[in-house]
């Protein structure tokens, strides 16, 4: 693809910066930016570390600060939307989806390279669960990108509404998947953790109360503890059991954050 030189510049400083990111695998543009002029934002898609789709806490916050520092420097408003390795293979995530997949075939490459093929050469149909998967999938995109802006506000209040309907969305791809009744409704966000620990033989208890909490105390680093819960969750959901242990131990680490902040409070 030719860009005008003045796109070009941008982009080779864009791709500079993010290559001086460790844990950004790959990166690339997509979206109107590179073909129209009065675009105002640039979207820029990345592919960073993760281990089973959970990644380092450290690395949103870093995400956040460059996204800053391009936006300052640009000029424009640089929107990062951060992926992870479990997606690629993955045909139910955002980077498969009919929603995403058609622009980010025309990803233009910054950093490494994502090879991205057009959905309709792998799938044809899509079921009850594909579809319920992928909205699990992409309240966990949405939140990842909110993480690189701000989750102050009006933003953080849609961040710990999809994070509480987790489980809820967890029990509707079941059923689906399972082609079984519902077992509650998704409306009844307290049930909805009880029989997600019921049939699944967790225990989600901590995470659930730093849940409703975070309706009225919100800030970034509670924003981090809950992207890291909901990677969990999803790992588990989408990818099976062996993941149960794991999501166990962060709900136990979250009551332990808990723990510290009450004890922070009263001292």
């Amino acid at each position: 693809m030719k860009l005008p030189r003045h796109k070009e510049q941008i982009l080779t400083y864009i791709a500079d910066v993010l290559q001086r990111v460790p844990f950004v695998l790959s990166a690339g543009v997509y979206g109107s930016w590179l073909y129209h002029l009065e675009s105002s934002d640039i979207d820029i898609a990345l592919v960073i570390k993760s281990k089973n789709g959970v990644v380092d806490s450290e690395s949103y916050r870093i995400l956040n600060q460059y996204r800053t520092l391009l936006s300052e420097e640009i000029c424009m408003d640089v929107d990062l939307v951060p992926h992870t390795e479990d997606e690629i293979d993955d045909l139910n995530s955002p980077l498969w989806y009919p929603k995403s997949n058609p622009s980010l075939c025309y990803l233009y490459p910054l950093v490494g390279t994502l090879l991205i093929k057009p959905i309709t050469a792998v799938r044809q149909d899509y079921k009850l669960e594909d579809v319920a998967a992928f909205l699990i999938h992409e309240n966990r995109t949405v939140c990842r990108r909110q993480l690189t802006r701000t989750v102050t506000g009006e933003c953080g209040r849609i961040f710990v509404s999809k994070m509480l309907h987790g489980t809820a969305n967890a029990l509707t791809y079941y059923a689906c998947r399972g082609r079984s009744g519902f077992v509650c409704t998704p409306s009844d966000l307290n049930d909805c953790f009880n029989k997600f620990d019921f049939y699944f033989d967790l225990d989600s208890r901590p995470a659930k109360e730093y849940l409703f909490e975070s309706k009225k105390t919100f800030n970034f680093n509670r924003a981090l503890n809950l992207m890291k819960w909901y990677e969990h969750l999803l790992g588990f959901v989408l990818y099976g059991c062996p993941t149960s242990k794991d999501y166990n131990d962060f709900c136990k680490q979250i009551a332990k954050i808990k723990k510290q902040l009450t004890c922070s409070v009263v001292a």
